[in-house]
């Protein structure tokens, strides 16, 4: 069977790994520390404390997992070329009704739309890749059409 092949920017790859490295280096043995002192108060059943410790290793445990699958099977792609063409990593500006927007596009995995990275996979990232610097682009959206003109592309 093949593996998934992950396609990220080089900036994206180094985020996942250090947040790797956080989970299984800082925060997997801290939590194991708290759940292996909860477990010592006695009386596991309605021992909260355990509980807690024993859910939050288990969410820790599967990002891990997640990461590793990632990052073991990541594509990095090089920036595009400042040729007004939108790709996987472009900085791009567009507006809308006059109101200008600045995003990053990325892979789903960096994917932060509170930080203007916005998924090339997601409707408006689909409907951007390949847009060249002066073109509309339509994408649909649950509240209806929307269109974009592209201002920039870095």
């Amino acid at each position: 069977m093949k593996k998934r092949e992950y396609t990220l920017t080089k900036e994206g790859y180094e985020q996942l790994k250090k947040e790797y490295e956080q989970l299984s280096e800082i925060d997997y043995p801290r939590v194991l520390d708290q759940m292996h002192r909860a477990r010592e108060l006695g009386d596991l059943r309605e021992n909260e404390a355990y509980h807690s410790a024993r859910n939050k290793l288990a969410m820790i445990k599967g990002r891990i997992e997640e990461l590793e699958l990632i990052l073991e099977n990541a594509k990095i792609v090089d920036k595009p070329m400042n040729n007004g063409v939108v790709g996987l990593g472009s900085s791009i500006d567009v507006s809308i009704n006059g109101k200008r927007y600045k995003y990053v596009l990325v892979s789903e995995q960096e994917a932060d739309l509170a930080n203007g990275k916005i998924s090339a996979e997601s409707p408006i990232g689909k409907a951007l890749m390949g847009a060249k610097v002066g073109e509309d682009v339509k994408f649909e959206a649950p509240s209806g059409t929307i269109v974009y003109k592209v201002e920039a592309v870095a």
